[in-house]
């Protein structure tokens, strides 16, 4: 017997770096120049476990406090130019914009929920080209704190009136941040992040290994199951 349809979730809060979009190694080239810009040198392997931070997050959690007092800001604005440039070899990821239709067609409200700027996010929605399925944006410019808080996936439910969302990430950032907002989550490894380190952020969620395979299991997912919390 198929569930009350006031028991399935009602929208999908959607991360977009790593998620929908293929960015996340343009992200750890843009921050180690914009940190060597400063004289600081992190392993890219300690910059992409801290992808998914949002960029007033992340420059005090791969380089210290010290860096952030001094130099965060400088950080910042130099990660935004080397990552503008870096934005037109982004492409969807398999299975992105699919999956936003068919979440869409099924009367799903869409949320994209980034930590990126509302600028940035603009390039990303243009690369989707998929705004006929997405009701609303949330980015970094909404919040006074990005991931791993949960103030964007909590302010995504709210722009559509969420009663039972789930969010859908690739980082363990993104669980830290929806379990935060008390939001279930999905979780795709197309970000280069192990199932260790997504699970222990979220035990026992559904991981799938990139949008395209959750939408080939979409009717069978948490994102058109009975939400549980």
């Amino acid at each position: 017997m198929a569930a009350p349809a006031d028991d399935r979730p009602d929208a999908v809060l959607f991360d977009v770096d790593g998620t929908l979009v293929d960015s996340n190694y343009q992200h750890v080239v843009a921050w180690t120049r914009a940190l060597q810009g400063v004289g600081v040198v992190v392993p890219a392997p300690a910059l992409h476990r801290a992808i998914g931070m949002g960029g007033d997050q992340l420059v005090a959690a791969v380089a210290g406090d010290d860096v952030e007092r001094e130099h965060g800001d400088a950080v910042r604005d130099a990660w935004t130019r080397e990552f503008t440039a870096l934005t037109d070899a982004v492409p969807p990821l398999p299975g992105a914009v699919d999956l936003l239709r068919a979440c869409h067609e099924r009367g799903l409200r869409v949320v994209l929920a980034s930590s990126s700027s509302s600028d940035l996010l603009e390039r990303f929605r243009a690369v989707l080209g998929a705004d006929d399925a997405i009701d609303a944006v949330t980015t970094s410019d909404d919040v006074e704190a990005s991931k791993p808080a949960g103030d964007l996936f909590g302010v995504a439910a709210e722009k559509v009136g969420a009663q039972r969302p789930v969010a859908v990430g690739d980082s363990p950032w993104d669980a830290r941040a929806a379990r935060a907002a008390g939001v279930p989550v999905v979780l795709v490894r197309s970000g280069g992040f192990c199932d260790d380190l997504l699970l222990a952020e979220a035990p026992g969620a559904a991981l799938y290994d990139d949008a395209a395979a959750l939408l080939a299991g979409l009717e069978g997912s948490p994102l058109v199951r009975p939400v549980s919390r």
